[in-house]
């Protein structure tokens, strides 16, 4: 059981790492069940301050599900530490290559971008062709959908 279970954590590490099949980029990493949608009330939405986009709670819940794929590598939390990607909290409005104590590449670590809602977007979208020799792995994020959700998620735990 203990092997099996490795086995699913380690395929589910390497896809979400950019290892799977991009062959089908707008169909989702993982089969996940997807809940059921119900009349229930409209959630409560607010302005983002950057982008005047509006935010519902449900956005910022399908960009906790989505980050489930980025936690291999990434935390968001006050108290997170680097791991393999540095932790992203705090990251919006931030200078790329930042973090103290992380080891970033020469690329991420020179490029002077500031991570604004738009440009981790585009990085989210491709991340080597929006930055080259980048060490991030992972392929990348098709649905704007999807990496407006994520930055949901990271700036609502940001604000923790």
């Amino acid at each position: 059981m203990r092997t099996l279970i490795t086995a699913i954590a380690l395929t589910v590490t390497v896809a979400a790492c950019g290892g799977g099949d991009d062959s089908n980029s707008d169909a989702p990493s993982a089969p996940a069940s997807t809940p059921t949608e119900t009349s229930a009330a409209p959630t409560p939405a607010s302005p983002s301050a950057s982008t005047g986009v509006t935010t519902t709670t449900s956005e910022v819940d399908k960009g906790k599900r989505l980050f489930a794929q980025c936690k291999a590598c990434h935390q968001v939390s006050a108290e997170g530490r680097n791991m393999t990607g540095p932790n992203l909290y705090g990251v919006v409005g931030r200078a790329a290559g930042s973090v103290d104590g992380f080891n970033y590449s020469p690329a991420m670590a020179n490029s002077g971008v500031i991570w604004t809602e738009e440009a981790l977007s585009s990085y989210l979208e491709n991340p080597r062709g929006f930055m080259p020799k980048n060490r991030m792995a992972f392929q990348g994020l098709r649905k704007p959908a999807d990496r407006a959700a994520v930055i949901a998620y990271i700036k609502a735990e940001s604000a923790k």
